[in-house]
């Protein structure tokens, strides 16, 4: 049987890792959001060609946090694609990944359709997502990313959160091996929307359920792992836009299942 993440949890407490007392860590926290993914690289992809002539913004940050689209984002500026490159991919590749609906009376009534079989069914089909990371990651492996990362997924075989790590720490060995593309599928995989990966050992559902925003999950890794004092640590926070939610007199007037759905 295969053996849950947190067995392999330690036991001790982590040695940390020595830090330039006079150097900061700087730390870049992508939030999930699907296509609008396209806003996280679109404002780092104007950070490159207004202030780095066109350089990686990668090379600028000590680690990635990404969750869902954003750890698409961050598993490609780590390795050695820029935010340009994402946003063309998002902006060029988007539909087949996210498939828009005809604006017409055809695409109104299958809209109707499908709010009724998405109760039912998974929105998308994963296939041109798998391709679309097959192109741009290729064969690469955590342990080939230029920056440290930590990206969140969720494991539903043993119910537990599952953070994949680049090995910029020695306790840090299980993820060294993955590839990529297996990483970015198991922090993307929204439920409703896309079918869980299943690798055979363990089931991933996106990282957003528990960690959409991934500041905590990068702040508290680098404070485990290396001797820096926390007022030497920046970190830069993209999200995806707002969702508001708002409470509403049906919702604590009546408070069923219905008017808090």
């Amino acid at each position: 049987m295969t053996e849950r993440r947190s067995h392999y949890a330690s036991k001790t407490r982590r040695q940390r890792l020595v830090w330039p007392a006079e150097k900061e860590f700087t730390i870049l926290s992508i939030d999930g959001g699907g296509i609008k993914g396209i806003f996280p690289a679109a404002l780092l992809a104007q950070v490159e060609q207004q202030l780095l002539d066109g350089q990686s913004v990668a090379t600028y940050f000590d680690l990635i946090a990404g969750t869902s689209t954003g750890g698409i984002i961050a598993l490609g500026l780590a390795n050695n694609l820029t935010a340009t490159d994402m946003l063309s991919m998002y902006m060029e590749r988007g539909q087949e990944i996210f498939p828009p609906e005809p604006d017409n009376w055809r695409g109104w009534f299958k809209n109707k359709k499908a709010a009724v079989f998405n109760n039912f069914l998974y929105r998308y089909n994963h296939d041109s997502l798998n391709t679309i990371l097959n192109e741009v990651l290729g064969n690469r492996i955590m342990r080939e990313s230029r920056n440290r990362l930590c990206i969140p997924s969720f494991e539903g075989k043993f119910s537990e959160v599952y953070i994949f790590k680049t090995p910029h720490h020695p306790d840090y060995r299980l993820d060294a091996p993955e590839k990529l593309t297996k990483v970015a599928r198991a922090t993307s995989a929204a439920p409703t929307f896309f079918r869980p990966l299943e690798t055979g050992q363990f089931t991933f559902v996106d990282g957003g359920i528990w960690s959409n925003n991934p500041i905590m999950v990068g702040l508290v890794d680098v404070l485990a792992c290396f001797d820096v004092a926390p007022e030497r640590i920046r970190i830069l926070s993209i999200g995806c836009g707002d969702s508001p939610y708002y409470v509403h007199d049906s919702n604590h007037i009546a408070g069923g299942k219905w008017q808090w759905r």
